[in-house]
């Protein structure tokens, strides 16, 4: 376990929201596994639907696989992917109230990205939507996972070595830039969700972790997901962060982690500014 030091005396609480069980181990699950090992960090999962399910008990079994610290699931029935979820925010407001968390508590929100995952999925959109709008309304700092990287921002990376925490790698950290021109954004409707964020941050995770939490899914042909989903075998998962303020946990994880070669390996970078008077970084 990751020990907390004395610039650590904070507990984060991270809340990671998704559509259906087995969700949270398909595209986190690696993760989930190993953000559960920091001392400073609670991770909790709310799931949207199929709480009546076989796969409640299965939802159970894979938490416990992965260590996090608290689960929610609502009893809304499963549903084909055309049929829209219902009371979305009414349901991560009860998950929320189940843990004993007030809203000012939660330092990250998480859920599905605006794309909707690997295959579209239609409910994963919605509740990208919904639940972006709901951060809004309620001043929550908000984010997304993606096990694909976003076409519409450029990267600049601000790691200055590899970083490591056991099993845990931290294979990138940059800072988001919108690279869509405004016309094409105002013209283009399939562009409306994707909302510029602040930050990328890219992990490497222990493949076996992931597979682990899936075993935990009998009603579910993992055959099937093993050839149908990249994100199956992939244990490379990243989050977009759309608020500064949601930063603040990975900036404690990176301050926990190990830099096993040199702490800067490039120069340091100066802005236009203090290139021009020749000023110290």
């Amino acid at each position: 376990m990751q020990q907390k030091t004395d610039k650590m005396d904070k507990i984060f609480n991270l809340i990671f929201v998704v559509c259906h069980p087995d969700d949270e181990a398909v595209w986190v699950g690696g993760l989930l596994s190993e953000l559960s090992r920091f001392n400073f960090l609670k991770v909790y999962v709310i799931c949207l639907s199929g709480g009546i399910s076989e796969r409640l008990q299965e939802f159970k079994k894979a938490r416990e696989t992965a260590g996090y610290f608290q689960s929610f699931i609502s009893d809304e029935k499963l549903k084909p992917a055309n049929d829209p979820l219902i009371a979305i925010s009414e349901t991560v407001e009860k998950g929320i109230r189940n843990f004993g968390l007030k809203l000012e508590d939660i330092d990250l929100f998480i859920t599905h990205p605006p794309f909707g995952d690997e295959h579209g999925h239609p409910h994963h959109k919605q509740a990208y939507i919904e639940l972006y709008q709901w951060t809004r309304k309620n001043s929550v700092p908000f984010g997304y996972f993606s096990t694909a990287t976003v076409p519409f921002f450029d990267l600049r990376p601000t790691l200055q070595n590899m970083k490591r925490s056991e099993t845990l790698h931290i294979l990138q950290v940059a800072v988001c830039i919108n690279n869509l021109s405004l016309l094409r954004k105002i013209f283009s409707k399939s562009l409306e969700p994707y909302h510029t964020p602040k930050y990328y941050l890219q992990f490497l995770s222990e493949k076996e972790k992931k597979i682990k939490m899936l075993q935990c899914y009998n009603s579910v042909v993992l055959e099937k997901f093993r050839k149908g989903y990249c994100s199956y075998t992939q244990n490379s998962e990243s989050i977009y962060i759309i608020n500064k303020a949601g930063f603040a946990p990975f900036e404690a994880i990176l301050a926990s982690m190990e830099t096993p070669g040199k702490k800067h390996l490039f120069p340091p970078q100066k802005s236009f500014f203090k290139k021009i008077f020749n000023l110290k970084s």
